[in-house]
């Protein structure tokens, strides 16, 4: 499980430390994402842009999809790689 969209230990053990990096807040979304496959937001946080810049979440504005809430869809990057293309 700890490979899961990894090549190796050390690829898991260098995104472990990325994302620890990252702060607290990050890693509540972080969770918070994989535990619901994804979560929307209102606002686009600090915490959402950089989890999107270091690869880990894929944000989307709900205003330009099919997102009634008209928020921002926040998924772990895995699930668009496997799901969404």
């Amino acid at each position: 499980m700890l490979l899961i969209a990894h090549e190796s230990r050390a690829a898991a053990e260098q995104s472990a430390a990325a994302l620890k990096a990252l702060g607290s807040a990050a890693i509540r979304l972080m969770a918070e994402s994989v535990e619901h496959t994804g979560v929307t937001r209102k606002v686009l946080s600090a915490a959402a842009r950089a989890l999107e810049k270091e690869g880990f979440l894929f944000v989307r504005d709900g205003a330009k999809s099919t997102n009634k809430e008209y928020g921002y869809e926040h998924r772990p990057t895995s699930y668009f790689d496997h799901h969404d293309r």
